[in-house]
């Protein structure tokens, strides 16, 4: 995931896909000029290459139509988010980032 942002230019936080989920939690600082919406459409057309070059093309779509896009307004609720995708994690990432 931080390969991602940095190609859409946005610093990422955390990320994290819950062992029994079907989702992924991308936390991110992006400007105000991108959109929520079109950072989430890169963020599920980049990431679906990555998927794809590594398991192969599946047979519809990796993503939903849907995703939530929250910006995140002040310093405690940006501490809750990232505490909460910490918790999602599924294997402990290099750098404890």
């Amino acid at each position: 995931m931080p390969a991602i942002c940095d190609r859409g230019r946005w610093q990422h936080r955390i990320a994290a896909a819950p062992v029994e989920g079907d989702h992924v939690h991308v936390l991110l600082d992006a400007k105000y000029s991108i959109g929520p919406d079109a950072i989430l459409k890169w963020l599920k057309r980049w990431l679906g290459e990555e998927l794809s070059q590594r398991w192969g093309k599946p047979v519809t779509s990796w993503w939903a139509e849907c995703g939530s896009t929250k910006p995140v307004k002040d310093e405690q609720y940006l501490n809750n988010v990232y505490q909460y995708i910490r918790r999602q994690r599924t294997l402990p990432m290099a750098g404890g980032g």
